[in-house]
């Protein structure tokens, strides 16, 4: 249950953090804390922000479901956007969670929007956050974006010739947030002065100073590429984890709105190892493993196939034909292990079991080959 805010104030906006890899959905293992600029807005609005079961809320002081018109302006235009870093507290976070790919240089951060989106289109955000069953927020992501302090020189990547012909470096450059382009170069007034360029280009490097604008999304555009990243002096320094960028917009959708942050759970394949504690002459001809589970017919299709074994000692292996979610307790899903045998000679031969409840596969079993994460899970059965 939500503990109740303090005398006198009222719920602003509530965060919840959700991960499918355990039991109830919700993440307990998630650290979140406001930046500095954050926590000096929060305090000259008069906003205190409190951890819950799952979560966190905003609260602001005064009588009402929702603030006035007016204190509702004032936050949107003085006080957003709120940037909270997040941090992991588990070790083992990065193994059950499903996270994009980090970049190159690993200096990237995993980012969380609420709010009406203001970021540059990007294929793996959406425009604005979609409601669930209940009326919640579902915030997409995480995106991994470049983290970088506020000013910073990025190294322009070597170009690649074309038909044998080396190709020269662009002499044109765009820096933009939100839907505005910011700067270009060449710079529009050739008399401004270098030191208040917000961009300036040359063979290189793309020198980008991003002070006047403070902490943020950005894309710069550069040789018909895009290249986005986020700014922010404390969190580059801190290399945080993880950042959630509560928009102006945050408000506008819905009184006192839910918004949720949601990881997923990885999804590995399945390897069974099972090896026979008997001679090879006893062991069953035909095997296969199948997902157990309430009225599933045993004539369909297995959901696990038999792979060549890589050691004498293992009789056979058997691979999930899909990927499966990994979980911290599984419940409603069972596998089990069938043969096909035959009474007597010459009858149909029909599914006996070998083995029921076979051990699921946990985070300390996972190993990484080219198809992807693999669980591998040894067996061994007495025939």
């Amino acid at each position: 249950m939500a503990t109740p805010p303090p005398p006198g104030f009222q719920e602003l906006l509530r965060f919840e953090l959700q991960h499918t890899y355990f039991l109830d959905d919700q993440l307990p293992d998630l650290a979140v804390a406001p930046t500095r600029a954050t926590t000096e807005r929060l305090r000259r609005a008069g906003l205190l922000l409190r951890a819950q079961r799952g979560g966190f809320v905003l609260l602001w002081q005064g009588e009402g479901q929702s603030p006035a018109p007016a204190f509702r302006q004032y936050l949107e235009k003085r006080v957003f956007p709120l940037v909270f870093a997040l941090q992991p507290r588990a070790s083992a976070f990065h193994l059950y969670t499903d996270l994009p790919p980090p970049a190159a240089d690993n200096c990237s951060t995993y980012c969380f929007e609420s709010g009406t989106s203001t970021a540059l289109a990007s294929p793996n955000k959406t425009a604005r956050p979609a409601d669930d069953k209940k009326g919640r927020h579902c915030l997409a992501g995480p995106e991994a974006l470049p983290l970088r302090p506020l000013v910073f020189d990025y190294y322009r990547p070597p170009l690649v010739a074309k038909r044998l012909k080396p190709v020269a470096p662009s002499d044109h450059a765009e820096l933009w947030a939100q839907d505005k382009r910011l700067a270009v170069w060449p710079p529009e007034d050739p008399l401004q002065p270098a030191r208040e360029r917000a961009l300036v280009l040359s063979s290189t490097t793309v020198t980008l100073n991003l002070r006047q604008w403070g902490s943020g999304r950005y894309q710069l555009r550069l040789e018909e590429t895009t290249w986005d990243f986020y700014a922010d002096d404390d969190l580059s320094a801190a290399r945080a984890w993880g950042l959630l960028q509560v928009n102006e917009g945050a408000l506008a959708l819905k009184p006192n709105p839910i918004y949720v942050l949601q990881f997923q759970a990885r999804r590995v394949y399945w390897q069974y190892h099972i090896q026979f504690l008997t001679s090879a002459e006893a062991t069953p001809g035909p095997l296969t493993l199948e997902v157990r589970e309430l009225g599933k017919d045993l004539e369909e299709p297995a959901n696990f196939e038999a792979v060549s074994s890589p050691a004498p000692s293992l009789n056979v292996i058997f691979r999930s034909k899909n990927t499966i979610s990994l979980k911290e307790r599984y419940q409603g899903r069972q596998y089990e292990l069938f043969t096909l045998h035959s009474a007597t000679r010459g009858t149909e031969p029909k599914w006996r079991k070998l083995r029921s409840a076979l051990p699921h596969a946990d985070i300390q079993q996972l190993r990484t080959e080219g198809e992807g994460p693999v669980a591998e899970i040894f067996v061994r059965i007495r025939l």
